[in-house]
C-alpha cells in the first residue's frame, strides 16, 4: 500500500495533490524512493480531522493573538513616532534660510524660491521651530538608523524563541525598545550621533519580535485558523502606524514638557503597561498557560497533532547546518516571496518615513494636520489587512479558486495598482485632496499582501517557514536603511514636486517588477526540499551509507 502524505490541514484543504514544481532536481535515489511510495504521483487529501468536526469558539488563543496585535502596535508606535516628530524637532526655518542662501549664491537672486512648493492652506496653527539644526541627509540617516540594528537580529530571534519560548523574546524585545524610547530626548540633545545610537539599539531589540510572534502563533493557532488570526495580529503594525502619526502630531504641538519630548515619554509608558499585561496573560504555548481551560487546551493539542506528526517524520527540529540551504536559496518560489517582501517594505518604509516630510515641505501642511492626514493611508491599510484573511478563505472555499491563483491575485494587485497610484501622486501638483486619496488607495491596497507573500511560506515550506521568513525579513530590512537615506538625499536642497517624482518613480518601478516576478514564479504547493518525508528519507539514506 502506498503511504499517505501528511500535510498541514490548511494545505490539504487547498489542494488534492502535491505537484513538484522546482528548477532544482531531486537526488535520483530519493526521487525513486518517493515515486515508489506514491508521493510524486500525487497524494490523497486529508480525511476530516478533530478540529474540522469540532468547533471551539472564542478562547485564550484569541486573547493571546489580540495581545500580540497590541504588541505590534506598540512596536510600530516606537518605530514611526519619529517620522512625524522630527518635523517639530528640527529648526526648519534655519534649513530654509540655508537653502535660500545656496540658491541665491548660484543665481544672484534671480530665481524666486519658496520653502514650500505649494501655498499653505488655511490653518489655525503655525508650526514651532525645533532646537536642532540637522541637514536633510542627517534626518535621513536618523530615520533609517533603526534598521541598522533591526537587520541583525531576525535570525537570532527565531533561534532564541525556539530555545526560550516566544513569550519572553517578544515581550522583552518590545519592552527594552520602549525603555530606550525614554532616552530619545536626552540623546537628541546630546548630539545626533547619540540619537542614532539609541535608534540602532531599539532596532536590535525589536528585530527579535517578528520571529518570536511566529513561534507563539505556531503553538497556539490551529491550522484552519492560520489565515484569519495571523493577519489580525499583523494588522497591529498598521494600527500602530496610524496611532503614531495621529498622536505624534497632536502631542508634539503641545507646550507640556516641551511638546515633542512628550511623544517619546508616552510611547515608553505604553510599552511598559503592555509588557506587564503580556507577562501576566500570555505563555509561549497552551500547555504552560495558567488560565486556559482544559477543553480549549485539548482542542488545540488535537488540532496541532497532525503538525507535530509531520515534524516527527521530518526528524523534528533540525540544526542550522541540516537545513537544505542550497535548495532554499535557489528556489524561485522562495525568491518570489523575497522580492515581494522587499518591494513591500521599500515602498512602505519610504512612505512611512517620508510622507510627513512630503506633506510639510511640498504641500505646506502644519504639524497637526500633517500627522492626521499622514495616518489616513494606514487606516485604509489596517482595514484591508483585517478583511483580507476571510476574503482569501472565501475565494478558495466558496469560489473554488486554487490557492496559487488566490496568492497571485492578491499579491500582484497589492503591487500593480499602488504603482499606478504612486506615479499619479507625482503629477497632481498641489491638490491635497487628490494626494491623500491616491496615497490612501496605494497604501490600502498593499494590505492585500496579507493574503499573498505573508502567508505564502506556509504553502511552500511549512517545515522551514520560520527560518525562511527570518531570511526574508532580513533582506526586507535593507529598504528601511536605504529608502529614507536615498529619499532625503534626492530632495536634499530642493524639496519640490520634481524631486519627489523621482522618489515615486523608483517605488513604482519596484512595484511593477515585483508584480511580474511574483506572477511568474510564485507557487502554493509544498516544495520537494520542504517535504518531511524527503528529509526523513535523506537521513535514512545517509545512515545506510555510513554503515
Amino acid at each position: 500500500m502506498p503511504s499517505k502524505r501528511v500535510f498541514p490541514l490548511h494545505l490539504a484543504q487547498e489542494t488534492n495533490a502535491v505537484q513538484r514544481q522546482e528548477d532544482i532536481a531531486m537526488p535520483k535515489e530519493l526521487e525513486m524512493s518517493e515515486k515508489q511510495n506514491g508521493v510524486l504521483s500525487g497524494g490523497s487529501s486529508l480525511d476530516n480531522t478533530f478540529c474540522q468536526r469540532t468547533k471551539y469558539g472564542f478562547g485564550w488563543r484569541h486573547i493571546v493573538a489580540f495581545l500580540g496585535t497590541f504588541g505590534f502596535m506598540t512596536n510600530y508606535l516606537i518605530i514611526f513616532n519619529l517620522s512625524v516628530t522630527i518635523v517639530s524637532m528640527v529648526n526648519n526655518t534655519a534649513l530654509e534660510d540655508q537653502s535660500w542662501q545656496k540658491l541665491e549664491n548660484l543665481t544672484n537672486g534671480t530665481i524666486p524660491f519658496s520653502p514650500s512648493v505649494c501655498a499653505a492652506p488655511n490653518q489655525t496653527s503655525v508650526d514651532k521651530d525645533g532646537p536642532f539644526l540637522w541637514s536633510r541627509r542627517q534626518m535621513g540617516i536618523v530615520l533609517g538608523s533603526f534598521y541598522y540594528g533591526y537587520i541583525w537580529t531576525q535570525m537570532p530571534g527565531g533561534l532564541l524563541s525556539a530555545k526560550f519560548g516566544g513569550k519572553w523574546i517578544f515581550g522583552l524585545g518590545t519592552f527594552l525598545a520602549g525603555v530606550l524610547t525614554f532616552f530619545v530626548p536626552l540623546a537628541a540633545s546630546a548630539g545626533v550621533e547619540y540619537l542614532i545610537a539609541i535608534r540602532v539599539l531599539q532596532g536590535l531589540s525589536e528585530g527579535i519580535t517578528f520571529p518570536a510572534c511566529q513561534a507563539i502563533l505556531a503553538q497556539w493557532v490551529p491550522p484552519h485558523e492560520r489565515t484569519k488570526i495571523p493577519t489580525l495580529t499583523i494588522s497591529g503594525c498598521s494600527f500602530g502606524i496610524v496611532i503614531a502619526f495621529i498622536t505624534s502630531g497632536l502631542l508634539a504641538d503641545l507646550s507640556f514638557l516641551g511638546g515633542w519630548p512628550l511623544v517619546f515619554y508616552v510611547c515608553g509608558l505604553i510599552s511598559c503597561v503592555w509588557f506587564t499585561v503580556w507577562v501576566i496573560f500570555v505563555s509561549s504555548n497552551p500547555a504552560g498557560h495558567r488560565f486556559i481551560t482544559s477543553a480549549e487546551k485539548d482542542y488545540i493539542a488535537k488540532c496541532l497533532a497532525r503538525d507535530l506528526k509531520s515534524r516527527k517524520q521530518g526528524g523534528g527540529v533540525v540544526g542550522m547546518m541540516d537545513l537544505p540551504w542550497k535548495a532554499i536559496t535557489m528556489s524561485t518560489a522562495v525568491w518570489a516571496v523575497f522580492i515581494s517582501h522587499f518591494t513591500f517594505n521599500w515602498c512602505n518604509y519610504t512612505l512611512l518615513t517620508s510622507l510627513p516630510t512630503y506633506f510639510n515641505t511640498v504641500l505646506g501642511l502644519n504639524l497637526r494636520a500633517n500627522g492626521l492626514l499622514s495616518a489616513i493611508p494606514y487606516v485604509a491599510q489596517t482595514v484591508v489587512q483585517i478583511v483580507v484573511g476571510p476574503v482569501a478563505d472565501t475565494l478558495r472555499s466558496k469560489c473554488g479558486l486554487k490557492t496559487e491563483l488566490v496568492r497571485k491575485l492578491l499579491d500582484c494587485s497589492a503591487h500593480f495598482f499602488p504603482g499606478i497610484c504612486i506615479i499619479a501622486v507625482g503629477h497632481i501638483g498641489c491638490d491635497t485632496t487628490a494626494a491623500i486619496a491616491l496615497l490612501s488607495t496605494a497604501v490600502g491596497l498593499t494590505g492585500l499582501t496579507g493574503g499573498g507573500f505573508f502567508v505564502n511560506l506556509f504553502d511552500i515550506s511549512p517545515q522551514y517557514a520560520g527560518v525562511i521568513f527570518g531570511m526574508s525579513n532580513t533582506l526586507a530590512t535593507i529598504p528601511g536603511i536605504a529608502g529614507p537615506y536615498l529619499t532625503q538625499t534626492l530632495i536634499q536642497d530642493e524639496p519640490t514636486v520634481a524631486s519627489w517624482q523621482i522618489v515615486f518613480y523608483i517605488s513604482a518601478a519596484l512595484y511593477f517588477f515585483s508584480t511580474i516576478f511574483y506572477m511568474i514564479f510564485a507557487k502554493a504547493t509544498i516544495q520537494w526540499w520542504a517535504d518531511p518525508q524527503y528529509e526523513s528519507k535523506k537521513k535514512s539514506t545517509a545512515t545506510k551509507e555510513r554503515f
